[in-house]
């Protein structure tokens, strides 16, 4: 008999669960308190809705939930002024800065009961673009609003914020809300107004101001989302949408644990926010899409519920917390020695910004993890937003810090390739950039092979973060604020296509497919050689060469194109000051370093400058069916180039290296010679000829005697011997 009782009261809670998931439904007391865990201990307040006192029942509710919170959330909401308080401290100036004209930018644009589809003017009279709307829809500026609330006493603030929660709700019941491109219910704009809700919530929880009545509606709202969220994530869907939806599900349901359906909840974020870790993070650390700042945003996403979990004692999958982990360590990986990230496709915290600050998220690794290297790169504080997920953990001991020992290296799985001098705050750094998400390459740049290179505190190399909203976002997103080498004026990134919301981002429709050829390091020199399909259809091959030379901080960028008819070959650069007629540029940073482009191969130059944003882009261009650029990438100290560098076209006395053929170029460095598109020459006893231009690096082992290693893209002839790209003949000797 009890066995039946059971089942039927199943079916009863099947049956509630599926009426409040249908779209457009708010629960109601039946769902709500029917839907109570009975090893929650309310029975109290069950009892009181069974006898049909539901205004009683609603406050034991509400008050045990409120108590409840203080060990459930980020942080504990009755510490809340005292964190207020240290945040000020930390931040200084930051409400004025940044919360007091967010709130008051919502506050005078949008009436708390306001309209959540398109097309509706604001209150200042002003059409409302696709771009606001979805901001609308996030809700961010009402955490703005919550906070100055509290700084500032603005009472008008918290009335405003539960009439516009009110405003949404009617909107969900009626179906007067976009369900399309705008979708206001799309689960990232849903995922991150939950994130700001919540917090709100909880800092409300101090004010005598916030009623019964107003955690009720919340309380409400908060169980409609969750319901909303479950069906919209119920099966998987790649990218940071369906996280952020997944994550918010979670806060949801550790929130309102003491109910039957947070189980479910929970089952299903978890379940899917590993898959997106098992399928989304690559074996080396980073996010699939590529970009910083969506690594940055899927670090936050997995913090939220790796806090909230160790908080309530959820247990997290193995896996999970694996690649946690990884996905700080990659970032040490990629990081410059002035303890930045370089700006890597579409990174946009920051518009037109060079580098990415590491710091702030680092402290907050520093301060979960207590890795030591962490805590080498970590400010003082977690960046601001990060402050409240860290709340509890703030004053905890932090490890000493611990210098990277890593060097040069390759994150084949994502196709970034590093090289480095070393960390100390005046070494050399530079990013390749050869891959593409075979899954989601929306926020990659046309900047196929593309570099970025820093010495020192300076960006020698730049590239830009970007705004999805500005006009010129396609520009910035493409291949004339990249290092990339191009043909014809034709950028890597071709046919874009805006969302269908009309907000300004947009995607490439078609980009260049990579591969790396070559990757090698040693003590003293890195060799990169890549191509990728970009000018397939104008019949063009197109590959490139990086020598990194560590001791000397220089590169070698050879940019090599064959073609069966002449085209426009080019190479673009970033942020010279000046060229000259033979095709080098050059620049002076503040802090009196020196940096030119230098063109070693001889050949006939044309440069021209576009100025876009204030940023100088130069275009280096050569004419011919096949050539290769041969870029000298020299830093020079106090304005004076370095006396300690690499000599050009001329061979070593009695070096036995003879070159039959005028198309080569020739580098020596020590006892490392280099011969540059060379068809025709003789090495020792060796005859090379080959049809196609060859890249050679000889060192020196005795008089006259040298080993071959091809670093030319291709398989190359010594004599009878064929060499792979990367493949090294030894005792070359007379």
């Amino acid at each position: 008999m009890k066995s039946v009782i059971k089942m039927a009261f199943f079916f009863f809670l099947m049956i509630l669960s599926l009426q409040a998931a249908k779209k457009g439904t708010i629960p109601d007391d039946t769902i709500i308190f029917e839907s109570l865990k009975k090893k929650a201990g309310l029975d109290s307040v069950y009892e009181l809705y069974r006898k049909g006192e539901i205004e009683q029942a609603w406050e034991a509710l509400t008050d045990s939930l409120k108590e409840r919170s203080k060990s459930r959330y980020y942080f504990d909401w009755t510490n809340f002024l005292s964190l207020m308080r240290e945040y000020d401290l930390s931040y200084p100036g930051i409400f004025e800065r940044q919360h007091r004209s967010l709130a008051q930018y919502h506050f005078s644009r949008y009436a708390p009961e306001t309209s959540w589809q398109l097309p509706f003017k604001n209150l200042l009279g002003e059409d409302v673009t696709a771009y606001e709307l979805r901001h609308l829809a996030r809700q961010q500026k009402s955490a703005d609003m919550t906070l100055i609330y509290f700084h500032e006493n603005k009472k008008e603030y918290k009335d405003y914020w539960t009439r516009q929660v009110m405003d949404l709700m009617q909107a969900y019941a009626s179906g007067e809300y976009d369900d399309k491109g705008n979708g206001i219910f799309e689960y990232y704009r849903a995922g991150r107004r939950v994130h700001n809700w919540l917090f709100n919530h909880h800092a409300y929880y101090n004010s005598p101001d916030y009623s019964r009545k107003n955690q009720e509606l919340l309380i409400k709202t908060f169980i409609y989302h969750g319901f909303d969220l479950t069906e919209q994530t119920r099966k998987y869907n790649s990218g940071n949408h369906h996280t952020k939806g997944l994550v918010a599900l979670f806060e949801l349901a550790v929130f309102l644990q003491d109910f039957t359906f947070s189980d479910i909840w929970i089952e299903q974020s978890l379940k899917w926010l590993t898959e997106h870790m098992r399928r989304e993070i690559n074996d080396d650390g980073f996010q699939f899409e590529r970009s910083v700042h969506y690594h940055f945003g899927d670090i936050e996403n997995y913090l939220r519920v790796y806090q909230l979990a160790k908080l309530n004692g959820i247990h997290i999958p193995e896996l999970f917390e694996k690649k946690f982990n990884e996905m700080f360590d990659v970032l040490v990986k990629i990081a410059q020695p002035d303890k930045n990230l370089p700006v890597l496709q579409d990174d946009t915290d920051h518009f037109l910004k060079k580098v990415n600050d590491l710091g702030g998220i680092f402290k907050a690794g520093s301060l979960l993890l207590q890795d030591p290297v962490l805590e080498y790169f970590a400010a003082a504080h977690p960046d601001p937003e990060w402050f409240w997920l860290l709340a509890r953990m703030l004053n905890n001991e932090v490890p000493e810090k611990k210098k990277p020992h890593y060097g040069s290296l390759a994150l084949e799985s994502t196709g970034y390739y590093i090289m480095r001098s070393g960390w100390n705050p005046e070494y050399a750094h530079m990013s390749i950039s050869a891959g593409l998400s075979d899954v989601k390459p929306d926020h990659q740049h046309g900047d196929m092979l593309g570099l970025t290179a820093s010495i020192g505190e300076n960006q020698v190399l730049p590239t830009y973060q970007v705004k999805y909203n500005a006009p010129d976002y396609p520009v910035f997103k493409n291949s004339w604020v990249k290092n990339v080498a191009v043909v014809d004026s034709v950028p890597h990134g071709m046919d874009w296509k805006g969302n269908t919301g009309g907000s300004g981002f947009g995607k490439f429709q078609k980009l260049p497919n990579p591969k790396t050829i070559l990757w090698k390091t040693g003590d003293n020199l890195v060799v990169y050689v890549g191509t990728h399909d970009g000018y397939k259809d104008l019949n063009v091959e197109t590959f490139r060469t990086i020598l990194f030379f560590k001791p000397l901080k220089e590169w070698i960028v050879c940019d090599l194109f064959m073609a069966p008819e002449s085209h426009h070959y080019q190479q673009i650069w970033q942020e010279s000051d000046k060229a000259d007629q033979d095709g080098n540029l050059n620049r002076v940073f503040e802090n009196g370093l020196t940096f030119s482009i230098l063109q070693k191969n001889p050949a006939e130059y044309h440069t021209a400058v576009t100025q876009l944003r204030e940023k100088k882009s130069w275009m280096v261009s050569s004419v011919a069916d096949t050539f290769q650029f041969v870029t000298h990438l020299l830093p020079g100290i106090n304005h004076e180039a370095k006396k300690n560098t690499v000599s050009w076209n001329k061979l070593p006395f009695l070096s036995g290296i003879k070159i039959s053929d005028k198309t080569g170029t020739v580098l020596s460095v020590d006892n490392i010679i280099i011969l540059f598109g060379v068809k025709t020459v003789r090495v020792g006893k060796y005859d090379i000829k080959n049809i196609k231009p060859a890249n050679l690096m000889l060192k020196k082992i005795g008089f006259r005697n040298y080993t071959i290693t091809n670093i030319s893209p291709y398989i190359i002839y010594v004599g009878d011997t064929e060499l792979e790209p990367g493949q090294q003949l030894n005792q070359v000797q007379e």
